[in-house]
Parts: structure tokens; sequence; C-alpha cells
């Protein structure tokens, strides 16, 4: 059982920050605001102890949330990522659930506005190739 949930419960998480992230990725229709309220799909290769950031901006709009995902494939105690959120009000949080092979974020409107910083942390003895997800739906 314990094992089944260690697949299980990164992909229901997966599932529920694709489905608020989608409406951010797809959404182009901010008014002379390109910048703004952008979702980013990336992966990336991160050695042991490195990190890797990312920026997205928001702007106004009281009905968005914000979600970061990453994932890195399965359990191993080895490799272990974290996230590390900023926003734009330079509120820290820090998201590392043990054992896992994902980590998510979630910040509920009303959000501020600005830029919110994600910083993918490899907390582990290897490196690992990872996918973010993150956007405001």
């Amino acid at each position: 059982m314990r094992r089944w949930l260690k697949v299980a419960v990164p992909a229901v998480i997966a599932v529920v920050a694709l489905a608020v992230l989608t409406g951010g990725f797809r959404d182009r229709s901010d008014a002379g605001a390109t910048d703004c309220n952008q979702g980013m799909e990336t992966s990336g290769r991160l050695a042991a102890g490195k990190s890797a950031t990312f920026n997205t901006t928001f702007c106004s709009d009281p009905t968005r949330n914000f979600a970061a995902y990453v994932t890195w494939g399965h359990f191993d105690p080895n490799r272990d990522l974290a996230l590390h959120v900023t926003d734009p009000n330079g509120n820290e949080f820090w998201v590392d659930n043990d054992p896992n092979a994902g980590e998510a974020f979630f910040a509920y409107a009303p959000l501020a506005e600005g830029t919110w910083t994600v910083e993918v942390v490899n907390q582990g003895t290897r490196s690992i190739n990872y996918d973010l997800l993150m956007g405001f739906g």
C-alpha cells in the first residue's frame, strides 16, 4: 500500500496542478499586457546542490490562483527536489514533502501583483531531470 501511495500522490497532485494551470497557459487575453499572467512549462537537469530560478509576472485579476508543480519521475532517496517560492511582497514559501517524486505549491486569490519567483532546488546527492509547470488560472 505504501509503495502505491508514493506513485498515486504525485499523480493526483499533477492532475490538480494541470487543471489549475490550464487556464493560465491558454489565456492570452490580457489586453496590452503580453507579459502578464503567463504560465510556463519547462524541463531541465540539476546537479546535486544546484538550483534553477524561474519568474512570471502577475497582473490584476482578483479571480486567479497561482500554482507551481515540479516532478522528477520516481521516488529515490538520493533524488530530492524542493520548491522555494517568493511572492511579489517578499513572502517566501518552502515546499519539500519527503518521500516524494513531485512537489506542488498553490496560492489562492486574491494574489499580490508583480513578479513571482519559483526556485527548483536539488537537495539530493544525484543529478535530477525534472519537469516544471507554473502559472495562473
